[in-house]
């Protein structure tokens, strides 16, 4: 079964199912919090039947929608933008108003990993495939583009991002009039932000230079 969740007001998630036609069937709410603040975010993980969800009162949960069971995810202390699991499923990530990224292992919500290095909001989160690397888009009007080796193993090297552009490290990506920020990683990858564009989010490799290795948003 194929379907679409949307997040309401009320701390609820509406699932809906959707035919092989694209027809929209019956429509499921689902409760995630007893509160009336508003859905914020929500991504299906690699099982469909989980959800991580974010609410603006600043909570962050795993939610499986077929039985209605939530488990929250602690440590999450501003109101989140975005939402995301890894491909892999062993990861979520959280953006915040208050400029910080955090990752919790699905095995361990209790204990986020804390990504500092962005000075104001965090408006965008994706993780790439392969699940080794994390983007972040912010309104500081940079992007930032975290080793997720290194933010989740410290002892490796710390939770730095590989690379925070300024301007310093060039990238044969061309500039586009929707562009707000880019970064370049070390080892040559560009990662550009997008407003009022169908993409938001897209990650270039280092000889992809007009089309994306890939891309979030649509477009």
């Amino acid at each position: 079964m194929r379907v679409a969740a949307i997040g309401a007001d009320r701390g609820t998630v509406k699932i809906i199912e959707l035919s092989n036609g694209g027809q929209v069937g019956k429509a499921t709410e689902v409760k995630v919090e007893d509160t009336d603040s508003a859905i914020t975010s929500l991504d299906f993980g690699k099982d469909p039947e989980l959800l991580v969800v974010s609410t603006q009162n600043s909570h962050v949960w795993v939610l499986n929608w077929t039985t209605g069971a939530s488990r929250p995810a602690v440590g999450q202390h501003a109101t989140t933008y975005r939402t995301t699991f890894s491909a892999d499923g062993s990861h979520i990530a959280a953006a915040s108003a208050d400029g910080v990224l955090r990752v919790w292992s699905i095995e361990n919500l209790n204990r986020p990993f804390v990504l500092r290095g962005h000075k104001e909001l965090i408006y965008s989160l994706q993780f790439t495939p392969d699940g080794q690397t994390l983007v972040s888009a912010s309104a500081d009007r940079t992007i930032r583009i975290w080793s997720m080796d290194s933010a989740l193993h410290p002892q490796l090297g710390g939770s730095l991002p590989q690379e925070s552009n300024t301007g310093a490290r060039e990238s044969s990506v061309p500039k586009d009039e929707s562009e707000v920020a880019r970064a370049v990683s070390r080892d040559g990858y560009t990662a550009v932000a997008y407003n009022g564009s169908p993409t938001h989010l897209a990650l270039f490799g280092p000889g992809s230079n007009e089309v994306p290795i890939t891309r979030w948003g649509g477009g």
